[in-house]
């Protein structure tokens, strides 16, 4: 009986010592190459970031209510024993703030300490600033009718003889369609009834024509002179669409940025080349990662399009301090038109 006990005993043990060295072994093997980010979000918000861990990119839509990219503190996990780093400094969950106001690689190295990966990650607070070429983050916003559906957006192309002059007439008649959709005039007939300026007999109009042509057909309007500092500018600018008014504005499209690499689906900058003496109606603003930019219908369309369908010159974006100076090298009168 006791040899029998004894032989039971060297059993336990023999097997207990077997599961201790296959647990040690499956400890050795564990797989530590991985070099994924799991989840990904930021403190203080529920929403979890988009992942494609083919492209290995990581896109979240915070509120509209985080006005910047500044210092947000980021949570995530990460494959199992990896470390994540950017710029060559560790993150930590939960503690390591960044500025996404672009969009931040992070390098994540496996648990194994040899293989890597980069994850590029987008955070921003609305769903068309970034493929629009705004940028991030608006913090401010306003648009009289930007996303207005009466169609009152034209073109200058095509309007008679004189289309290639035709920005005031075209922006008059925009500004007309504004207050009143019905308003039955084209842009060929503004030209017919005022042929050539009034101001020097002239072909292209002045501020004043365009004024002339609104006041003649009973639309409400004031002159004003814009300010010349970018600061005033923008100020005087954004009060006026603030009260619900929108502004035709007269300048020099030479220092407006051209979007020389031509992204087909971009809202910002001109799509052409050239043209001095030219008319934009303005009629709204955002300010995005600290830059305003003013929303124009800008009559020299060429006909162009969106993927959408919808006009190139129709809610385009250029920045307020190119305006400012484009403005005041060109003509710092600008008309102020009043909705009905």
């Amino acid at each position: 009986m006791k040899k029998n006990t004894l032989y039971f005993l060297c059993f336990i043990t023999a097997a207990f010592l077997f599961s201790a060295c296959q647990d040690k072994d499956d400890n050795e093997a564990q797989d530590l190459s991985g070099t994924d980010m799991l989840t990904f979000s930021v403190n203080g918000y529920s929403g979890e970031g988009i992942i494609d861990t083919d492209n290995k990119t990581i896109y979240l839509q915070v509120p509209v209510s985080i006005k910047s990219g500044t210092n947000l503190c980021p949570r995530f996990t990460l494959s199992e024993g990896a470390t994540a780093t950017v710029n060559n400094q560790e993150q930590i969950s939960g503690n390591s703030k960044q500025d996404f106001k672009s969009t931040v690689t992070y390098t994540i190295t496996a648990g194994n300490k040899t293989d890597q990966s980069q994850w590029k990650v987008t955070i921003t607070n609305n769903d068309h600033s970034i493929p629009w070429g705004l940028g991030y983050f608006i913090a401010e916003e306003h648009s009289n009718n930007g996303n207005s559906s009466n169609g009152y957006y034209l073109q200058q192309h095509d309007t008679g003889p004189y289309s290639n002059d035709n920005c005031g007439p075209t922006c008059a008649v925009m500004a007309a369609l504004w207050t009143d959709p019905s308003f039955p005039y084209s842009v060929e007939e503004a030209r017919n009834e005022f042929p050539k300026s009034t101001i020097d007999g002239s072909i292209p109009w002045y501020p004043q024509d365009v004024q002339a042509y609104l006041n003649h057909h009973g639309i409400t309007t004031s002159m004003i002179t814009l300010e010349t500092i970018e600061d005033k500018f923008v100020t005087q600018i954004t009060n006026e669409l603030k009260n619900g008014h929108i502004i035709i504005i007269c300048l020099d499209m030479q220092y407006v940025t051209f979007d020389k690499n031509g992204n087909s689906e971009y809202h910002i900058h001109k799509f052409y080349n050239g043209t001095i003496g030219h008319f934009l109606v303005v009629k709204g603003y955002k300010i995005v990662d600290g830059t305003v930019w003013m929303e124009v219908n800008d009559p020299w369309g060429m006909n162009l399009k969106y993927a959408d369908g919808s006009y190139k010159g129709n809610n385009r974006y250029y920045r307020a301090g190119e305006l400012s100076i484009a403005t005041s090298k060109h003509n710092t009168n600008a008309i102020i038109i009043f909705s009905e």
